[in-house]
């Protein structure tokens, strides 16, 4: 057990989680927002509070692009990095991996 605290690239993945994990939870309030005023719904539950009739909610039950863009920004960025840490390659080439797919520069 030591020796994975120590590990370098399981630190360093540790840390580009976190961050991610924090983006993540700043970008359901965003999600929220354009889901509200794009009326698209992912499903009936969310659209009853918004729609009066039946035929109301059915037509909010929708994808909209930009909803779609802003929950793909994290979307399999935790689960990537996981099979990159597997490789084990250099320290720098994960740290640039993970920068360049967290947008961290």
């Amino acid at each position: 057990m030591v020796n994975l605290i120590d590990n370098e690239v399981l630190q360093a993945f540790a840390t580009y989680a976190t961050i991610v994990v924090l983006k993540m939870l700043m970008m359901a309030p965003m999600t929220a927002y354009f889901r509200i005023t794009r009326k698209a719904f992912a499903n009936p539950e969310d659209a009853g509070v918004h729609g009066k009739t039946p035929e109301d909610k059915k037509k909010m039950i929708k994808t909209d692009p930009d909803v779609e863009r802003v929950r793909s920004i994290t979307r399999c960025v935790v689960a990537s990095a996981v099979m990159v840490t597997d490789t084990v390659p250099s320290l720098d080439a994960i740290r640039m991996t993970w920068r360049t797919s967290f947008h961290l520069f």
